[in-house]
């Protein structure tokens, strides 16, 4: 008999971005009926119908909080499981997560299922910090489970006075594994008079450490002009502007938008500069780890479920920018001996995060 399963995020986007490939997985190997709840754009929207992994129902979630819409998606999500009934109901994101766990409670769905994926909280203090904190506790405790995608997250809800019980991590963490398919390739570093190479990938915004990678970068130019540095990513907030228009004039780095094509940008890298000041598992370094490239980053929540201190990179101190600053220039006047050091990083990459393997043990843990 089939298993009837619902999943529910806040975005579309988040759908066909976070979980990329692991819902024709999911279609294609289990017997199951999935039902997909989300809000979004109706061209984002119109992708994730044009998968063909479920029933996509749409709900006008928003990231913001809407008092008013909330509790009107709320209501209309409550009464959607009143006449549903599913299996397992697996919800994600902050405003899913927090409407999913409510409703489906209320309505008696028998197995529900957060899965957190981060805490945009995790740098807030005071007030702001416990009422995060209170809305996570509504969640846990309506959830039948509880999965963390690192070891180090859990950590973080442990020491903020979680009962340890209430979590799982499946394998090593992540939440869609890698394609060692598409990160596959290499290039020749580090050989002739090439420059040597140091991308930063992902958003460009405080959180993502964008202040500290201004300052490491115009160190190192400062000292070795021929180091190449360049930002791949959306600029989101208004210190990420201040920072990237200043890199330009002064010449510090190049910046493109980002691409889907992001593997390719990898495989022209020496180094992966990955300096965000919280994830809940940095994806970014896996990737850059299964083409070879090793990582440099603060040693943070998240981050240091991603990067194998010595293995497939280095992580340091929170905020040290100078201990950052001087291992690239080792890097840069060394890059055999550099790409040497890290030469396991791929090898490790594959025997912990191997998507298809990431993949079963998400799905079986949903229709057990």
């Amino acid at each position: 008999m089939k298993k009837r399963v619902c999943m529910l995020l806040t975005d579309a986007i988040s759908f066909n971005v976070l979980c990329r490939g692991q819902l024709e997985h999911f279609r294609d190997n289990y017997d199951v009926d999935v039902t997909l709840i989300c809000g979004g754009s109706p061209e984002e929207l119109d992708v994730l119908t044009q998968r063909n992994v479920g029933k996509v129902v749409y709900f006008p979630f928003c990231r913001h909080p809407s008092l008013f819409l909330d509790f009107w998606c709320l209501i209309k999500l409550f009464v959607f499981f009143l006449f549903n009934r599913f299996d397992v109901v697996v919800y994600s994101t902050p405003k899913a997560m927090l409407l999913g766990a409510v409703a489906s409670f209320f309505s008696l769905q028998k197995k529900r299922v957060a899965v957190v994926r981060g805490r945009a909280y995790e740098g807030f203090i005071g007030i702001k910090r416990k009422v995060y904190i209170f809305f996570d506790k509504v969640v846990m405790g309506l959830s039948s489970k509880n999965i963390v995608i690192s070891n180090s997250l859990k950590k973080s809800y442990v020491d903020d006075g979680f009962d340890d019980s209430n979590f799982v991590v499946l394998g090593a963490g992540s939440s869609n594994g890698i394609d060692l398919e598409r990160f596959s390739g290499t290039r020749k570093k580090g050989g002739g008079n090439r420059k040597f190479t140091v991308g930063v990938v992902g958003r460009i915004c405080k959180d993502k450490g964008i202040e500290q990678i201004e300052e490491v970068m115009s160190l190192v130019i400062r000292d070795r002009p021929f180091v190449d540095f360049l930002l791949i990513g959306s600029i989101e907030d208004d210190i990420g502007m201040a920072s990237v228009q200043r890199m330009l004039e002064q010449g510090v780095a190049r910046h493109a938008p980002f691409t889907d094509s992001i593997e390719d940008v990898f495989m022209s890298l020496d180094l992966h500069l990955f300096l965000s000041h919280r994830e809940g598992f940095g994806n970014v370094a896996i990737e850059a780890a299964a083409c070879s490239v090793p990582t440099f980053a603060f040693d943070v929540v998240g981050v240091r479920d991603s990067v194998k201190d010595g293995v497939s990179g280095k992580l340091f101190d929170f905020l040290d920018s100078a201990q950052v600053y001087e291992a690239i220039l080792e890097a840069a006047d060394d890059p055999v001996l550099f790409k040497e050091k890290f030469s396991k990083s791929r090898q490790w990459v594959a025997s912990n995060f191997e998507r298809k393997s990431v993949w079963r043990q998400y799905l079986d843990f949903y229709v057990e």
